[in-house]
């Protein structure tokens, strides 16, 4: 059984608690206006996904009570690079209320039951955003409630030195794999520079992100158990992104990769969601909206702003009505809307900032 298989599988069996247990007594208010002069996009999301509470829903046909962690991640992203401070506050108190148990974050609410297990990428993410916003917004809760995330990490979920993807906060049990893309360099840092992690810590997991590399590409997961790399027989595209950009924010080179990406873009005049690992061929024929973001960002990162505004006018294109709604089916997942958004204002701050 493949390894994102059985993660899969073990989410879809582990014990959940109801949103009561992991949330303060009190309901905290959430304002659901519409802000004025607010985008199209910025729009649809908030009046078709983020609910009168502020959770943040799937998507907007079969997941309309399915909430994740990575969602609240993003758009408490997207907040930070606005300037938001009121909106960012209001999001970390739904981040409290409903999601954090034991200092870690749970990945999932599903209707009226919050899954007791974590994934390691959102609570990287999501500590970073705390971090920033705290200097930002000089607000040092944000930064108290990072490094308490960042502690519960360190003692719950490390094998011989490595953070793993998740662990199940009601028994204790981690996983023994890293996946590639969870590794955040910066939120890493973070918490070395807080003193949670030690420098070694740190370096083992820059080695790990370093040594990923197969050819042009990426690895997915590292098996710490047996210290060797886990490729799959197809590449994820969002995967290969998340790892291309956290290895430019850490001054990882991602040249091989650029010009693989660019190769693909000039040949197609299309990005596919995956790749055959052997041909180098699309394996699937759809786009994605969330692939096309994470271009953007990273080739933001890059300061390749020719490839930036490339698929920042991409983006730009495959709205429909103010979001991105696949036309044959009239559904839409957040992640397709809510990262755009994110790129995009990315790609706008870093315009006015040449």
């Amino acid at each position: 059984m493949k390894r994102r298989e059985y993660f899969i599988l073990y989410l879809a069996s582990i014990a959940s608690v109801t949103v009561v247990g992991c949330q303060a007594v009190e309901t905290p208010s959430y304002n659901h206006t519409v802000p004025k002069d607010t985008e199209p996009l910025e729009k649809f999301i908030i009046e078709n996904f983020i609910t009168s509470v502020g959770l943040i829903r799937t998507d907007i046909k079969e997941r309309k009570e399915n909430y994740l962690s990575e969602t609240v991640g993003l758009w408490l992203n997207y907040l930070y690079e606005c300037e938001d401070a009121e909106r960012f506050a209001e999001q970390v108190a739904v981040l409290r209320h409903y999601y954090v148990m034991d200092d870690l974050i749970s990945w999932e609410i599903n209707g009226d039951k919050t899954s007791t297990v974590n994934a390691l990428i959102d609570d990287l993410r999501i500590s970073r955003l705390l971090n920033l916003a705290s200097k930002r917004f000089d607000e040092p809760s944000y930064q108290a409630l990072a490094q308490q995330i960042g502690k519960a990490l360190k003692h719950k979920q490390v094998e011989t030195g490595l953070l793993t993807d998740f662990v199940d906060i009601s028994n204790g049990v981690h996983s023994k794999t890293l996946t590639i893309s969870y590794i955040d360099g910066v939120a890493l840092q973070q918490f070395y520079e807080a003193s949670i992690i030690d420098d070694e810590m740190l370096r083992q997991h820059k080695q790990v992100l370093q040594q990923a590399k197969q050819g042009a590409t990426y690895a997915k997961a590292y098996d710490i158990t047996t210290a060797t790399y886990v490729t799959e027989e197809e590449l994820h595209l969002v995967d290969q992104l998340y790892t291309a950009l956290n290895s430019e924010r850490w001054s990882i080179d991602t040249t091989d990769f650029a010009k693989w990406l660019q190769q693909h873009w000039q040949s197609d005049h299309k990005l596919f969601g995956r790749y055959d690992i052997i041909s180098n061929r699309p394996t699937v024929t759809y786009e994605s909206p969330a692939v096309y973001a994470l271009a953007l960002l990273y080739y933001i990162e890059r300061e390749d702003i020719v490839m930036a505004q490339t698929f920042n006018s991409k983006l730009e294109k495959m709205q429909i009505n103010g979001g991105y709604i696949n036309p044959h089916t009239g559904d839409t997942h957040v992640f397709d809307n809510i990262l755009p958004l994110l790129a995009m204002e990315v790609y706008r701050n870093a315009r006015s900032n040449q």
